[in-house]
């Protein structure tokens, strides 16, 4: 929660993000890049000819989605951590986000239902389902016509709690004892998760919704606390911080791209999540505090744009 007494960063935008977010959308894009080209090897190889895969060496792309979905408990948490509850407006916050993400995505949806019209059974009404942002729950599977749009799907679901989860966050009336509570329920949700996605391997109606990505959230929130309430001060050993987090991000990518984002056991989930968790707070914090060549990269215009 704010204190203005510790707080010498501004709660305005945070140059640093867009940086980060350049960063995981590279991530997402040499993934599916390699999982297509992976796709053409297969065939070219089931014909005789044998071609080398690059696809084990590219990090999966489920890990940028994390990033993404701490970056976005990032700046949701900071628009509610920098306001007293009484002075949420509401109203407002989902007035903006609907029109900065859903008509972009309406005509996304209807693109792809044009071109793709032939090949999906029952388009008008996976249209209806993909309006409301309802596949993972009705379908058990993501968007027929944009795979990835299930990301969306989890985001939007986080929009809808976020006011509760934020009341919660401010029942300790500590900051250092919302973060360690934060903290404490990051680690029972990841053991809760591990639990279920071991029983229930890949049920779409999870994977795909909020509840499974909710430790992700949860430790954004708890970033954008520790930004408003601690020194910004930047130091060259951030620069270390966020270089090694970015190798460990690869590392980790490539473990995932290994069980194909699919853990076998519960300790391997559990683990999985935590480290992760633990890798991308490495990786915003020295991304955010950094000095040298780390601030100079992340706030760059093109890797902005």
């Amino acid at each position: 929660m704010l204190n203005s007494n510790k707080s010498n960063i501004s709660v305005g935008h945070i140059k640093q993000i867009d940086g980060l977010k350049a960063i995981a959308i590279a991530i997402v894009l040499c993934s599916h890049i390699g999982l297509r080209g992976v796709r053409k090897i297969n065939n070219l190889n089931s014909t005789g000819s044998i071609f080398f895969s690059p696809y084990q060496w590219l990090p999966h792309g489920e890990i940028a989605v994390d990033i993404f979905f701490v970056l976005s408990g990032i700046v949701i948490g900071l628009f509610f951590l920098k306001r007293s509850p009484k002075d949420w407006n509401l109203a407002q916050f989902y007035k903006r986000r609907f029109w900065r993400i859903y008509p972009p995505y309406l005509i996304t949806v209807i693109c792809c239902a044009a071109l793709l019209f032939k090949h999906i059974n029952n388009v008008f009404g996976n249209i209806l389902i993909s309006s409301l942002y309802l596949n993972g729950i009705i379908l058990d599977s993501p968007s027929p016509f944009n795979p990835p749009f299930w990301s969306l799907e989890v985001e939007i679901e986080f929009y809808i709690f976020i006011p509760f989860l934020m009341l919660m966050y401010r029942v300790p009336k500590k900051t250092k004892s919302c973060i360690l509570v934060t903290a404490l329920s990051i680690s029972l949700v990841a053991f809760i998760l591990s639990v279920f996605h071991t029983y229930y391997p890949f049920d779409g109606r999870f994977r795909f919704a909020f509840p499974a990505h909710l430790h992700f959230f949860m430790a954004g929130i708890i970033l954008a606390d520790i930004i408003l309430n601690k020194s910004n001060s930047k130091s060259r050993r951030f620069d270390i911080l966020f270089i090694s987090s970015l190798v460990a991000i690869y590392g980790s990518g490539l473990w995932l791209t290994c069980v194909n984002a699919e853990p076998q056991n519960i300790f391997s989930w559990f683990m999985t999540a935590i480290v992760i968790t633990l890798i991308i707070y490495g990786l915003v914090i020295g991304g955010i505090r950094g000095y040298g060549l780390v601030n100079f990269f992340l706030t760059l215009g093109f890797v902005k744009w």
